[in-house]
Formats: C-alpha cells, sequence, structure tokens
C-alpha cells in the first residue's frame, strides 16, 4: 500500500490536499488493479468523487445517485403512491 497526495481545487478558489492510499490487486492474466482506499469508510473503490475541494469519498460516503434514478414517477405511479399512503 502507498499513499499518494491528491491536490483539489474547486471553482471558488479552495484547495485541499488529502492523503490518498492505492492498493492493488493482481490480476489472473498477470498484471495488477490499482485501486484507491476511500478516506471515509476505507472501502477499496476504484473511483473518488470530490463534491468541493475538501469532500471526498466514495459514491456510498456521498451519497451519490445515477441520472436514471431522478426520472419522474409515471401518472400510475404517482396515482399508486397517493392511494398507498
Amino acid at each position: 500500500m502507498s499513499v499518494v497526495p491528491l491536490h483539489l481545487s474547486d471553482r471558488w478558489g479552495k484547495s485541499a490536499v488529502h492523503r490518498v492510499a492505492v492498493t492493488s490487486t493482481r490480476l489472473r492474466g498477470g498484471g495488477t488493479r490499482p485501486w484507491f482506499t476511500c478516506p471515509r469508510c476505507r472501502r477499496r473503490v476504484g473511483k473518488l468523487y470530490a463534491t468541493a475541494a475538501n469532500v471526498l469519498g466514495c459514491r456510498v460516503c456521498l451519497k451519490l445517485v445515477y441520472k436514471c434514478q431522478y426520472r419522474k414517477l409515471s401518472f400510475w405511479a404517482r396515482l399508486l403512491r397517493e392511494a398507498c399512503f
């Protein structure tokens, strides 16, 4: 495991330096695959996200969702939800 500095800055001029751990696993066909370690939950992840210069984490920690999860409910789904609640 190695630790690398990650320099982030946002559009308002704030900047921060995060120290991120990088681990690796061996692949079946040979070679290695690098992984980041989330600084919040310590999970091994392929991508880290920054919502601001001083906020860094994985999708789970930052509660990020995919765009398709914001689709508007259809008429029938809204009607059913209103009838049940």
